[in-house]
């Protein structure tokens, strides 16, 4: 059976094992009929599973690398496991633990690597429904003007019910989107959390299992390549769960409506929009034409990585005084452009770092603080 965890694609043959079921017989699950893993058996508590399984071929340490970051990210702390071709008991919410990953053998390595790891129950979409929660919150914008006040939430457009949430009060209200914006995979609607009846509302949805993902934003290491997938759909970029994960290559920051690439060891910065009438209305990335200037990124420091929200600081230099300027960056579900600020309050902006990040800047003074959740339909929120 076909499954996936989150955007992470769990290899056919992969073993669900439950507490009355699990046996660490690693020498029946070696893929080769011989020699063993090193794994340490995992210890589950009733209705845990554990989800072992074997990546093979020249990508097999990329993939193993993904999902050993994926249970450990802070930033996903409820994710979607479900059979993607037909439905299953264990299709649901999770929360990860205890990952372990390895190659099979030290001269396989690269080759073919072992995973396993343990998935909690956390609700199922008939228990729990999808949320956003808000905490809008002024910057200090220097960058784009005219400024706007604008801390939009995005939701791809296929979620249903869509309400505002007050967890204090149990209050529930209808929620209608400002605007849509086109992404690489589809629409993601827009809402103003300002516009809800209570302050810091969570907004609550519906959405499929397998329809999570595609539209939320995403963190690259191009790991030395141009493109992020070959002529025959293979994806050689490596997606990044973890702040502490180095790239390999350029960093490449998006919100599937732009998209930022980031290369220390080059000292260059290049910035690409999506364009959903290019290449014959298929639509396609184009380029956001950013004017030639002397600051040069030096280093770039992940602060949050999460399905709705990445947040970045990126370090400047000058290349002709070795002058050092340092601004966040925060990249936002369904938002076309990056909302950046500078990171010292009291320090202005150069005006050619200005110059240069201007044509990727948002014009939003106000941050949503987007953090992706999970509200259990109880009450006010089951109607």
């Amino acid at each position: 059976m076909q499954r996936q965890l989150y955007q992470a694609v769990v290899p056919d043959g992969s073993q669900l094992s439950t507490s009355t079921q699990i046996r660490r017989q690693t020498q029946s699950q070696s893929p080769l009929g011989e020699g063993a893993a090193t794994a340490t058996p995992i210890s589950l508590e009733p209705g845990e599973y554990a989800l072992t399984g074997y990546y093979y071929g020249d990508g097999a340490g990329k993939m193993a690398t993904e999902i050993e970051e994926l249970f450990d990210a802070s930033g996903f702390g409820v994710v979607p496991f479900y059979a993607t071709e037909e439905t299953s008991d264990a299709d649901g919410y999770y929360t990860l633990r205890d990952v372990q990953t390895e190659p099979f053998r030290p001269q396989t390595e690269g080759n073919i690597h072992r995973f396993d790891g343990v998935l909690e129950p956390a609700g199922t979409r008939r228990t729990h429904l999808r949320s956003v929660d808000t905490s809008p919150a002024a910057l200090s914008q220097t960058i784009a003007t005219p400024t706007t006040e604008q801390p939009y939430v995005g939701v791809g457009a296929r979620a249903t019910l869509v309400r505002w949430y007050d967890a204090t009060s149990g209050s529930l209200d209808p929620a209608t989107p400002v605007d849509t914006v086109e992404t690489e995979f589809g629409a993601v609607d827009r809402y103003d959390p300002t516009a809800a009846p209570t302050d810091a509302p969570e907004l609550t949805f519906s959405l499929a299992y397998q329809a999570e993902g595609d539209r939320d934003v995403v963190a690259w290491s191009t790991e030395g390549h141009a493109d992020k997938t070959d002529s025959d759909g293979v994806v050689h970029w490596r997606r990044l769960y973890a702040t502490s994960s180095e790239p390999r290559g350029a960093l490449v920051l998006s919100t599937r409506a732009i998209r930022v690439t980031i290369d220390e060891d080059a000292g260059t910065l290049t910035a690409e929009e999506w364009d959903a009438s290019a290449a014959g209305g298929d639509g396609a990335w184009t380029d956001i034409a950013l004017p030639a200037s002397d600051w040069e990124p030096v280093d770039v420091d992940l602060v949050y990585l999460g399905p709705a929200r990445i947040q970045a600081q990126l370090v400047f230099e000058n290349s002709s005084t070795g002058e050092l300027a340092t601004v966040d960056g925060r990249w936002h579900r369904g938002w076309d452009r990056v909302q950046w600020s500078r990171a010292v309050d009291t320090e202005p902006t150069p005006s050619g770092l200005v110059d240069l990040l201007e044509p990727t800047a948002s014009q939003s003074v106000e941050s949503p603080g987007s953090e992706a959740g999970l509200v259990k339909r109880s009450g006010e929120v089951r109607r």
